[in-house]
């Protein structure tokens, strides 16, 4: 299996500052043709019918450029590595057949998901209008083979009502750490709400800072306002994070308390992925005043990619467990890239 590696990574990315809290950003959106009905009501010829017009016109366009994998031949511990490197979702697991990617990472398409059309890409640092543009470009050049649903008046249909218009998906990956820890969140979700987007926890863990800032819809407003309008928002949670994180850690004692939960955690003999990440999210918080952290992306990485690691996971029988195995690896690899001062 050909493998995708996202998120991507520029030559210098924002996240290498210790004052950006964000850690990445995924760019999806969803297309569908005219006169078709929706994935979910489609037979499974006409979504095989759908995906060799897709793959033809694609190596058409992109000739040697493309990969096509059929997820009925993988192997299960080869479907929970998809997932987790957030190459495909739960749910075209369940229900899709091909998927195709560009090999550089620039997008990966997902045919009858939710939408006849799919297309996504991740990168590291706040990128969304570059994935966008990419992504765009894509759409643009099969939009003169594929007719798409598309009125003046309501712009491009969607499975989702709350997202047609532009069809537009944003999410960016936050490090929240100083705000979890001073209990501002709840505050923050009602805000996030009030203003069309929705805060989500990455993980599980009660006090893991990492969360998801996503859009609720993205009809009424054209895509690069909509993803101006995204960065200023987060601009004014990231002003609030970095006051949070000034008052923690002008205390002494609560300096000598998150180096001793994350101690604690470190020496048992087993982590969750959840609480793995929790140390993640808290050393990240820390980097530069507590723990010096030799390479931040690479660090930031291992919450994605474990790719070299494969030969591991060929017992795993679960997606569960395979979470639980790759939280032993980030344990393992903390140590090399992680110095407390």
């Amino acid at each position: 299996m050909e493998k995708i590696v996202l998120p991507l990574s520029r030559a210098q990315i924002s996240s290498s500052s210790k004052n950006n809290i964000i850690i990445s950003s995924r760019v999806c959106i969803a297309r569908n043709i005219d006169a078709l009905n929706f994935p979910e009501r489609l037979s499974v010829e006409e979504k095989i019918l759908i995906e060799n017009q897709i793959s033809t016109l694609l190596y058409d366009l992109y000739t040697d450029q493309i990969i096509s994998t059929d997820i009925k031949t993988l192997e299960s511990v080869q479907k929970f590595q998809l997932m987790s490197d957030l190459n495909i979702t739960n749910h075209f697991l369940e229900n899709g057949h091909t998927f195709f990617a560009k090999k550089d990472g620039k997008w990966i398409l997902l045919p009858n998901e939710y939408d006849h059309l799919h297309v996504f890409s991740i990168e590291f640092g706040q990128h969304l209008k570059e994935i966008y543009k990419n992504i765009n470009s894509l759409l643009l050049s099969l939009d003169s083979h594929i007719h798409f649903a598309y009125t003046p008046e309501f712009g491009f249909a969607t499975s989702d009502i709350n997202y047609a218009g532009n069809g537009l998906y944003l999410s960016l990956l936050l490090n929240l750490t100083g705000l979890e820890l001073q209990g501002a969140i709840s505050s923050l979700i009602k805000t996030c709400e009030e203003t069309g987007y929705k805060l989500i926890p990455y993980t599980s863990h009660p006090n893991s800072g990492l969360f998801f800032l996503k859009n609720t819809g993205s009809f009424g407003i054209s895509e690069l306002d909509h993803i101006d309008h995204m960065i200023q928002f987060t601009q004014i949670i990231q002003s609030s994070e970095l006051l949070a994180k000034k008052e923690l850690l002008e205390d002494n004692e609560n300096i000598e308390l998150f180096i001793s939960q994350i101690n604690q955690l470190l020496a048992q003999e087993f982590l969750s992925y959840a609480e793995m990440t929790y140390i993640i999210s808290l050393v990240d918080f820390l980097d530069k005043s507590i723990y010096t952290i030799r390479d931040r992306n690479l660090w930031l990485e291992q919450l994605f990619r474990l790719q070299n690691h494969s030969s591991i996971f060929s017992h795993i029988s679960n997606f569960e467990e395979f979470n639980n195995y790759r939280a032993q690896l980030l344990k393992h690899i903390f140590t090399q890239l992680v110095q407390l001062k």
